[in-house]
């Protein structure tokens, strides 16, 4: 049954019916009340609004011919507009965006961006009053639920989806003057590079809602890729660079023991963690040293994690690898789980020529 005004939420506070007609007409009175608020010479108009739960903030900036930024109070009007949109936009399950954002250029094109990753900073009591009135079924870390992750390959068409979602979040939180933006992400750490109108250009650490996406991209990806640059160009071009992980006639070197920050790994079964455990530990040891390092983990262990490296002559991994699987379930780099089981969990014998191969990828 079609829901009529009457029977209606106040705007903001729980969902619309979507109407197509009404949504044009909105955009187009922001994109008019933004142009004649604008002072002479202006490039660009820029409008942020966050809401949740009856909260909410909105900031105007304009960016001038020469590049500087020039900072308005926003009208209230436009946080009506803003709400009585947030509720169109509601869908059952997805939600609806906690972030919003409206550019203006002359004489007339704009830009959308809508987001519902971003912590739009507005409080935990805001968040339970919105949660009720626009109910979810996933939520983002900030709000309590769990990182994403994925356990299969992703198809092209949602990898494109999944860039597309980045480049949506980048658009959302990048400053006024943005012309370029240039995003190194590795799973140690993650940096974006802005490129001004004024032609300045500065870096600052990814958002963790970026590092969550890119490890997602990573996880699901055809071909293993170590690390990854997305430049995107205003307001929405992109082209998407990978390095692919260290080879060595052959060999390839697992990740690390223990997952950097943002890297979800699928748990090992129980019934195949003792024989992946032993895999690991079984395998040929190219290098070692004498001595242990500390449990990382478990500070008041004594030092017992091993400091050697193993290789079955396709894949080299540190003996913490199994260390910390073994000591405390920490799974390791999933190809390399995939490879042991496709192996039935009996390492191969590997020839001294792989081992010598795999020192030097060590080394390298």
């Amino acid at each position: 049954m079609t829901q009529g005004p009457a029977e209606r939420p106040p705007a903001g506070y729980g969902p619309w019916p979507y109407d197509q007609a009404r949504y044009d007409q909105l955009v187009q009175w922001m994109g008019t009340a933004m142009a004649s608020l604008a002072p002479s010479g202006w490039r660009r108009v820029d409008l942020r609004v966050a809401m949740a739960g009856g909260a909410s903030r909105a900031a105007l900036a304009v960016v001038m011919a020469d590049g500087s930024v020039r900072e308005f109070q926003a009208p209230r009007e436009f946080l009506g507009v803003a709400a009585e949109l947030r509720s169109m936009m509601y869908r059952p399950g997805a939600g609806t965006w906690f972030g919003m954002r409206f550019m203006l250029e002359p004489p007339g094109a704009y830009r959308t961006w809508f987001d519902a990753d971003l912590d739009p900073g507005l409080g935990g009591e805001a968040y339970r009053r919105d949660l009720a009135a626009f109910p979810r079924d996933w939520l983002p870390v900030w709000l309590g639920g769990a990182p994403r992750s994925v356990d299969r390959t992703l198809t092209p068409d949602e990898q494109q989806q999944l860039l597309g979602d980045i480049t949506q979040l980048l658009g959302l939180f990048l400053p006024s003057g943005w012309a370029e933006s240039v995003v190194r992400y590795a799973p140690d750490g993650s940096s974006v590079q802005v490129t001004g109108l004024d032609g300045r250009t500065v870096t600052f650490a990814a958002p963790p809602a970026l590092d969550e996406m890119f490890a997602v991209l990573k996880q699901g990806a055809s071909e293993p890729w170590t690390s990854a640059t997305l430049r995107l160009t205003f307001p929405d071009v992109h082209e998407i660079t990978y390095e692919t992980a260290p080879r060595h006639e052959g060999l390839r070197l697992a990740g690390p023991a223990l997952p950097p920050d943002g890297e979800t790994r699928p748990d090992v079964p129980d019934d195949e963690r003792d024989a992946l455990v032993q895999y690991l530990e079984r395998a040929p040891i190219v290098l070692a040293a004498r001595s242990l390092d500390t449990d990382e983990l478990d500070s008041e262990r004594a030092q017992r994690v091993p400091l050697t490296f193993h290789t079955d002559g396709t894949w080299v991994w540190s003996g913490a690898v199994g260390y910390y699987l073994k000591a405390h379930g920490v799974a390791p780099d999933p190809e390399l789980v995939a490879h042991a089981r496709g192996n039935g969990f009996r390492p191969p014998e590997v020839d001294d020529a792989t081992r010598g191969a795999a020192v030097a990828l060590i080394r390298t």
